[in-house]
């Protein structure tokens, strides 16, 4: 026997559409009430660290936007007993409303906590706890708050907040929704837990795999010797050490027309043209003068070398003035450099030899790099070393990027699944 088709009827509101006959739309207001936390003195910074009987003090940092989770332990703590902190209680939910995390990190909490001002708590009243943090997590909600953004920083008011429109089916659907979303959204959430475990597991072999065949060669029976370098350590025996002033030689070669590619280092993709960025930086009104770069140089940010921002570049083109361009001699390929430049080796020698006045100021200077040692094999051995990494890491990068592909179709079903059950359009 068929099932009867519930009927439905218009919300009024765009972003919830229709829901079923039986359901009303009400404020926030009227279901929860709404607070934000306590920002930190500098001098209460560190004060209570992890003491006996002590409540988590909750950062927007501690809260993991993937899969809504919160770290308890990450951060500071509040002692019982002192009362000047707001607190949130089991059940509720908290959502970040101001800054690039807005509307995006929220978590329901299993806990009493503390938490930043940054953040605010939901703590239903007239509504179903678990139910509302499931319609907080609506894709179709979450659009709404982007368009209700204001201010410099980003953020939402308590006040503009509190009169959001929200479904309200009777309260025993609420409960069935929650349960079946817990359900559904619970076994989603482990497929991609999993999904991002074998992902991270991946990229660590991917490094052992560069670090291991740079150092060491693709001959597991070369005899080895002692490089002289503490940081280097053992090598094989037919290779050289020489610092890296002796391999690489500084282009400083400037646009005359300006009418260049211009190009931008992308910590995932490499050296890209600009326009190909996720993000397009502020570009300049002219770029006469600017550097230029040529294929199969290597190109350095120098403000993040030590973040391993750099890559041979597979264009010519233009790059900013914060980038160090270099070209080959004889003696070294520039595909097996920067797989050797890759290794937490050398990352930590670029750490140690950037200067500078603070975080995010720090350069590596071309002296500073030509500096270093580098340890290297002839050059046919070489071209052998990286077309072997290439073609190693391309089926290693492929199974990364199939899994987040499958992460991201994972994460869109589960948000189209809480949209069709929250607004009543599946029927549970």
């Amino acid at each position: 026997m068929s099932k009867t088709k519930r009927l439905m009827k218009d919300s009024g509101i765009e972003w919830i559409g229709e829901i079923p006959v039986g359901w009303e739309v009400i404020k926030t207001k009227f279901a929860a009430s709404l607070y934000t936390g306590n920002s930190i003195k500098d001098e209460e910074k560190g004060l209570y660290e992890d003491p006996a009987n002590a409540i988590p003090y909750i950062a927007t940092k501690d809260i993991d936007v993937s899969n809504n989770s919160v770290d308890y332990v990450n951060g500071m703590f509040v002692k019982t007993s002192d009362s000047s902190f707001v607190r949130a209680s089991s059940g509720d939910t908290l959502m970040c409303i101001e800054g690039g995390s807005a509307g995006r990190k929220k978590a329901k909490i299993d806990r009493e906590v503390c938490f930043v001002n940054k953040l605010c708590c939901f703590h239903a009243e007239h509504i179903d706890s678990h139910y509302l943090f499931f319609v907080l997590n609506s894709p179709h909600y979450e659009s709404e708050f982007q368009i209700n953004l204001e201010g410099l920083i980003g953020g939402v008011s308590k006040s503009k907040l509190r009169n959001f429109l929200l479904p309200l089916p009777p309260l025993p659907e609420q409960q069935k929704i929650a349960d079946y979303l817990d359900e559904k959204c619970g076994k989603i959430d482990l497929v991609i837990a999993k999904s991002e475990e074998i992902i991270e597991k991946l990229k660590a072999y991917k490094l052992s795999l560069i670090t291991e065949t740079v150092t060491k060669g693709l001959d597991p029976n070369a005899p080895m010797k002692d490089s002289g370098i503490e940081w280097i350590g053992e090598i094989p025996c037919h290779w050289h050490i020489l610092r890296i002033k002796w391999l690489l030689n500084e282009r400083n070669e400037r646009s005359l027309s300006g009418k260049e590619e211009p190009l931008s280092m992308s910590q995932k993709y490499g050296l890209v043209p600009t326009r190909c960025m996720d993000t397009i930086p502020n570009m300049a009104s002219t770029f006469v003068g600017a550097k230029l770069c040529y294929k199969n140089d290597l190109v350095f940010n120098k403000l993040k070398a030590h973040l391993g921002v750099f890559a041979v570049s597979h264009y010519d083109g233009l790059v900013s003035p914060d980038y160090a361009v270099y070209y080959s001699n004889t003696k070294v390929n520039l595909k097996y450099l920067e797989f050797l430049f890759k290794t937490p080796q050398y990352i930590g020698e670029f750490k140690k030899k950037s200067t500078g006045v603070g975080a995010g100021l720090t350069r590596l200077y071309t002296s500073d790099l030509y500096s270093i040692y580098c340890a290297f094999p002839p050059l046919p051995e070489q071209q052998k070393i990286a077309d072997y990494l290439d073609a190693k890491c391309a089926a290693i990068d492929k199974n990364i990027a199939d899994r987040q592909t499958l992460i991201e179709k994972l994460t869109a079903y589960k948000k189209s699944l809480i949209y069709e059950a929250v607004t009543g359009k599946k029927e549970i």
